[in-house]
């Protein structure tokens, strides 16, 4: 995680891009490994396609402003909290996952599907867990994004 290092601890939009993309990044790993998943999971895999989407949106968005854009501290705040609220969230998600996928090598074996065979309901639905907060998380940011540029 990166240490937030700026001026009366807000965050840059260049910190907050970083950690859009970084997180994004990731979700793209696992979604080449659940090529490989049998059916069984394929919520998780969507979940995964639907959090890459919005992630790609909201990167889009933050890269379009000038680093120096001004943007209320407390907005700010908020953003970058969220935000690294979901990078711990899919990390945590891809611990869960880590000995049931190939970390982005997409390999179409049984070998591959038969790890995914392993895939126990607990650990399904801490996965899930996860993955939902993050739903949850950038949902609010999208919100707050909509009600700023809505007032602007």
């Amino acid at each position: 995680m990166e240490v937030l290092a700026v001026t009366g601890g807000i965050a840059s939009f260049a910190q907050i891009f970083g950690i859009v993309v970084k997180t994004r990044q990731l979700i793209n790993e696992l979604i080449c490994d659940f090529d490989n998943a049998p059916e069984e999971l394929r919520k998780i895999h969507l979940t995964l396609f639907s959090l890459k989407a919005r992630l790609q949106s909201l990167e889009e968005f933050f890269a379009a402003f000038p680093d120096n854009f001004f943007i209320p501290p407390d907005l700010e705040l908020i953003f970058w909290v969220n935000f690294q609220e979901v990078e711990r969230d899919v990390e945590a998600a891809a611990r869960i996952l880590k000995p049931y996928y190939s970390g982005g090598r997409s390999v179409r074996s049984l070998r591959s599907r038969l790890r995914f065979a392993l895939l126990d309901q607990r650990a399904f639905d801490r996965c899930m867990k996860h993955l939902r907060t993050s739903e949850h998380s950038l949902s609010g940011i999208e919100r707050l994004i909509e009600l700023y540029v809505g007032t602007t």
